[in-house]
């Protein structure tokens, strides 16, 4: 893995850096000084915990925005899903209705203008009604 820091208004590339720990991106604070550190007010990132440590460590002022891919598949594991599993798991004597909830996760995830067939689009209406 590579580390990549970018200034989001000119997209110049400031610094690159091996791994996606926390003592690899911290050069990055440690050359930039206290004095560069306090005038960055956001950073966007994924999810890696260790970035967003050191961010909060070396900029505690800066904003931390999080991207709309890893906040959308976060959402979809750990929110959709769990829904998904308790409403199989409520209808384990109904095996018919726990199969359509088990069979639906790529239905859920899936964005509903993106659903080609019309069966997909009335399975995933009578998946929410229920």
């Amino acid at each position: 893995y590579a580390s990549v820091v970018l200034d989001a208004d000119t997209r110049r590339v400031l610094w690159i850096g091996e791994g996606r720990s926390r003592a690899a991106v911290r050069p990055f604070f440690e050359a930039l000084g206290a004095e560069g550190c306090a005038r960055i007010e956001a950073v966007a990132m994924d999810m890696n915990t260790a970035f967003d440590l050191e961010v909060r460590q070396h900029c505690p002022q800066a904003r931390v925005v999080y991207d709309l891919f890893h906040v959308i598949a976060k959402y979809g594991r750990e929110v959709i899903d769990r829904v998904r599993v308790d409403e199989a798991n409520r209808l384990r004597h109904d095996k018919p209705a726990r199969k359509v909830i088990k069979q639906a996760r790529w239905l859920l995830l899936r964005n509903p203008e993106n659903l080609k067939r019309e069966d997909q689009q009335v399975h995933l209406q009578d998946l929410l009604a229920a």
